[in-house]
């Protein structure tokens, strides 16, 4: 899992972004793999592009891509909503 996420959104979404953070934390769930599956089951795009700076963050993201959320994460998936705005 993912220990730390940087993300330079605008400010209207830091305490939002923080709350999503920690209640990922708490519920033991990569925020990052929950960000990727947002992107590839809710978002209309075509393409879905993620970040890889070392070679086993793209086996992580193929995992993520081909792996179903699980129930307690699609229980927490509408937190990220907000990034829709």
């Amino acid at each position: 899992m993912i220990q730390h996420v940087h993300f330079a959104a605008p400010n209207c979404f830091q305490e939002e972004i923080k709350a999503c953070i920690e209640l990922c934390k708490a519920e033991n769930i990569d925020i990052s793999r929950l960000a990727l599956r947002y992107a590839l089951d809710e978002i209309d795009g075509d393409i879905v592009l993620c970040g890889t700076a070392r070679p086993n963050e793209l086996d992580e993201n193929i995992k993520n891509a081909t792996t179903p959320l699980t129930a307690s994460e699609k229980v927490n998936k509408p937190h990220l909503v907000f990034l829709q705005r």
